[in-house]
């Protein structure tokens, strides 16, 4: 038996939706850090890189600024008349001379810089997220961590937690994360998820035996056991038959010196022979389906060979298996024939 989250779209929908808009905030955030970049020195420093010191004292300089020396911080000797804020309606007037310190300058880059790699990291995490084969066969193992059955909970790929990193620190590593309850990354959206309350509350472990979680989660109605498929007994044959198609390939392919076409080795005898000695036989021209019929599933038509061979060579076990790269340029693809546009008078 299988298990299943219980409505698996709507729950990955939501999880994408908290992310996407931390992606939002982030790159509000940058944008308004740019634009105070820009606004230092009037748009004459670059918003490329950290300006050095000599390069933003030139800049105030230029425009008739004071640079002060031990401070690091240019003025304006012109004062500027501005309202004041505390005035109790009598529009009282104070001077203030501007000020530009070149570390709240560097200050500034940086948050800028760490506000785009954090832009970056999160589109990574938004082009990754759907539950993936993964998570299919989490529950099959005898225990799972914290962050993983969270993940399995919130419809999101659980391998993010192994895959993406930053830092050499795990990106989603929500279970001994302690943070401001009103943090913005990811992993304080995470961890302020009811689904990561409630597997905290109740296991309160990194580490988490499958069938307790499993159990667990199945009373909580958050997943549901699913009854396998079954294996058509046709597709089984087929896919048997496939992998002896491709093992012969393998032995034939190297012995010849000329590159030859799918449909030409469907009817060489050579190639046959090794098929038929792995089990499979190709009918001879004249059989009735019904003689291929009574021969039950060692016996193909020569069109099922091609249909075989077709299937193989748009396969990534033909174009990016090391076992066939010696082979590949021994059978020729078939060029896609493109349809003739007719125009009516």
């Amino acid at each position: 038996m299988k298990c299943e989250l219980i409505d698996k779209v709507k729950k990955f929908k939501r999880t994408k939706g908290w992310i996407k808009s931390i992606l939002s905030d982030q790159k509000d955030y940058a944008e308004n850090m740019l634009d105070v970049i820009k606004s230092d020195g009037e748009n004459k420093l670059s918003i490329h890189r950290v300006p050095s010191l000599k390069e933003w004292k030139n800049v105030y300089t230029s425009m008739g600024w004071k640079y002060v020396e031990n401070g690091n911080f240019c003025y304006n000797s012109t004062p500027l008349e501005l309202t004041d804020p505390f005035d109790k309606g009598n529009n009282k007037k104070i001077s203030i001379n501007p000020t530009s310190h070149y570390d709240e300058v560097v200050f500034n880059y940086e948050t800028y810089q760490y506000c785009k790699q954090e832009v970056r990291h999160t589109q990574l995490i938004l082009e990754r997220l759907e539950s993936s084969s993964h998570n299919d066969d989490l529950l099959d193992f005898d225990s799972i961590n914290h962050d993983e059955a969270l993940c399995f909970l919130l419809g999101i790929n659980a391998n993010l937690t192994n895959t993406l990193t930053l830092k050499n620190e795990k990106l989603l590593s929500v279970f001994d994360y302690e943070v401001d309850f009103y943090d913005v990354s990811i992993n304080g959206l995470l961890f302020r998820s009811k689904e990561h309350q409630l597997l905290k509350r109740k296991f309160g472990t990194s580490t988490i035996n499958t069938k307790e979680f499993t159990d667990w989660a199945i009373d909580k109605k958050y997943i549901k056991l699913t009854q396998e498929r079954r294996t058509h007994a046709k597709t089984i044959v087929k896919n048997k038959n496939i992998d002896i198609v491709k093992k012969s390939l393998i032995e034939y392919l190297p012995t010849i010196d000329k590159a030859t076409t799918k449909h030409n080795l469907s009817l060489n005898k050579d190639f046959l022979s090794i098929l038929k000695k792995g089990g499979l036989n190709v009918e001879e021209y004249g059989m009735s389906a019904n003689e291929i019929k009574l021969k039950k599933h060692t016996t193909i038509a020569h069109t099922t060979l091609d249909n075989y061979l077709e299937k193989i060579l748009d396969s990534d076990w033909w174009n990016n298996d090391s076992d066939t790269s010696k082979i590949r340029k021994k059978l020729k693809k078939p060029l896609k024939s493109k349809s003739k546009k007719i125009t009516i008078f």
